[in-house]
């Protein structure tokens, strides 16, 4: 499954920022490496980059209406991790903008 985060509509120039937790359902620390984003109006980052079992982080995304180069954003986030069953996800951002 594929994670959506979805702005919905945002209105004006301001940042706007949502916050996601990034769960460890796994028996061994995850560890992410790195956070990615497809375009500039994104910027995404984890607050721990460790996660314990059992444990979650809060993923910090971030978007800029000043630097979007149309009305409908459709951006990935890539998350690469030690995750041994998929060690790279995709968070799907959408947002409308006016």
């Amino acid at each position: 499954g594929r994670s959506v985060v979805d702005f919905k509509v945002v209105e004006g120039t301001q940042k706007v920022r949502r916050e996601i937790y990034v769960v460890n359902a796994g028996y061994s620390p995850l560890e992410i490496h790195k956070v990615r984003t497809d375009a500039g109006v994104l910027n995404a980052y984890v607050k721990k980059k460790k996660i314990k079992p059992g444990q979650s982080t809060t993923m910090v995304i971030e978007l800029d209406p000043m630097r979007a180069r149309s009305n409908t954003l459709l951006s990935d986030i890539f998350i690469v991790s030690n995750d041994p069953s998929n060690s790279s996800q995709t968070i799907r951002v959408t947002a409308e903008l006016r």
